[in-house]
């Protein structure tokens, strides 16, 4: 039972940070479902490869978030 409990964990955490990478990458004008696949594919090597090459975010989302808060 406890390790379905944390594989169950393991697997929601997986999907998160797959889904993050993805809307990440698409606020930096990066190809974001290519990403978010090679994250969720090979977590362990796409996840450091991805912060290393990540393009700063588009000036469009940031004025959107001034204009917010």
């Amino acid at each position: 039972m406890e390790t379905m409990l944390l594989n169950i964990t393991i697997l929601i955490v997986w999907l998160y940070v797959s889904f993050w990478v993805f809307k990440d990458a698409k606020s930096r004008g990066m190809n974001a479902g290519l990403w978010a696949a090679f994250v969720f594919l090979v977590l362990v090597i796409a996840l450091p490869f991805y912060f290393i090459s990540r393009k700063p975010k588009l000036k469009e989302d940031e004025d959107v978030k001034n204009e917010t808060d």
